[in-house]
């Protein structure tokens, strides 16, 4: 997905949390695996209108671009995810 989302920022607000990078990476696991009860990597939750519309731990981008076509307004969009191990 990283590799794709560049590609519609002029379509979505899109916001993505590599939280394993920062200082409250306990804090942040522990909130979305308790809260939003998912153990998995990336987890990703789409909003439209401030309202939970979606929420996944991966979407291809042909999906994405069709969730996308299907709003009249510009979508807000978050990702929580640990980054790759890449550099």
């Amino acid at each position: 997905m990283a590799a794709y989302l560049p590609d519609f920022v002029d379509q979505a607000a899109i916001f993505t949390v590599e939280y394993n990078r920062l200082p409250d990476f306990e804090r942040i696991m522990s909130f979305k695996e308790d809260v939003f009860k998912n153990r998995q990597v990336p987890y990703v939750r789409f909003y439209r209108d401030g309202k939970l519309v979606r929420h996944s731990n991966w979407l291809p981008r042909g999906s994405f671009s069709d969730m996308l076509g299907a709003r009249s307004r510009r979508t807000p969009w978050l990702s929580l995810g640990r980054a790759s191990t890449r550099a």
